[in-house]
């Protein structure tokens, strides 16, 4: 059984990265994250920190044809591999290394109902 922690991050398409990265910073005064890192090409989206916890990523895309990518849930730590292969949820990527909110964790991507992409992400014991 998956026990679901926090919310870890949401991933937004932009038409211009740099605009909407512009609106959340100087407009709602969030702070910005790997921006830096990401204008040198050394990590593959920026993100803006909305608490300690949460952050949203902004990769480029087409908002017009859908603008959420994927929402992410931590869970508690558990063999990701184990739960991919369960059969219990329609599995699109994973399990593998990756960034988020409080740093790099082990994720697995799966499918709701609707299709709707969810992330399952674990700290390990940095819950």
């Amino acid at each position: 059984m998956i026990k679901v922690r926090a919310f870890d991050h949401i991933v937004l398409k932009c038409a211009d990265i740099e605009r909407t990265l512009s609106w959340y910073v100087d407009v709602l005064g969030l702070g910005p994250e790997r921006v830096e890192e990401w204008r040198r090409g050394e990590a593959p989206f920026p993100s803006i920190r909305v608490d300690g916890n949460t952050i949203i990523d902004l990769i480029e895309g087409d908002p017009a044809v859908g603008r959420l990518d994927h929402l992410c849930l931590v869970i508690d730590e558990i063999d990701l591999d184990e739960l991919a292969a369960s059969g219990a949820f329609e599995v699109v990527d994973g399990p593998g290394p990756r960034f988020g909110a409080r740093g790099i964790g082990e994720s697995l991507y799966v499918l709701d109902p609707d299709g709707g992409a969810v992330e399952l992400r674990h700290y390990g014991g940095h819950q």
